[in-house]
């Protein structure tokens, strides 16, 4: 994917969002861009990264008003994620949670799970649009290629059929020059669409 990030649903408690919740700062419903250090360093590695919201380590990486809202609604630190196939990333996830203390290894294992399958899906999902876009480009070929042979044929017969009338009136003195050219441009014609095929 691109580097936009763009919420999917936020949960609050028990309560889960599509569209988010009420004083979610716009720009997590317009989709943002990641920063380059931020994204390379969760590609480099193999599990969450871990930020504290606090004035001394958030301030680095978080907009202000980012970071003021976290602050706001209590969110003490997240887990961020990259959603990795091979050396490519196919998007991110981002947990946020009212304490600071780091995930146990058991949890870090449990979001390393759900972030593979995941990313698995994403990675399905691309090629199975790519897939169809695959079949839609090949019925579309397939299509003009059908139309071709058509019009083909169409000329084809069209020429046949200007040389069997020719053939008809070639004996007559006083058109048989104009009929012998005639009938010389048919087959040349016929001949090509033979040939184009």
């Amino acid at each position: 994917t691109d580097s936009m990030l763009h919420l999917l649903g936020s949960a609050q408690g028990s309560v889960f969002s599509r569209e988010g919740q009420a004083g979610d700062p716009p720009l997590f419903k317009q989709g943002h861009f990641l920063p380059p250090l931020v994204l390379q360093e969760m590609m480099a590695t193999p599990g969450p990264v871990w930020r504290r919201f606090d004035a001394t380590t958030a301030a680095q990486t978080y907009r202000p008003d980012i970071l003021e809202w976290h602050l706001r609604l209590g969110n003490a630190a997240n887990a961020k994620q990259a959603l990795m196939v091979g050396q490519r990333c196919v998007g991110v996830v981002a947990m946020v949670f009212d304490h600071a203390e780091p995930l146990t290894p058991a949890q870090q294992e449990l979001q390393n799970a759900l972030c593979h399958a995941l990313a698995l899906a994403l990675e399905l999902a691309r090629l199975a649009r790519m897939a169809r876009r695959g079949a839609a480009q090949t019925a579309v070929l397939d299509e003009r290629q059908r139309l071709a042979r058509e019009i083909h044929d169409g000329i084809a017969q069209s020429f046949l059929g200007i040389q069997m009338q020719l053939d008809t009136v070639i004996d007559a003195p006083s058109l048989a020059e104009p009929v012998a050219q005639a009938l010389a441009l048919a087959r040349h014609g016929l001949n090509e669409a033979r040939r184009a095929v």
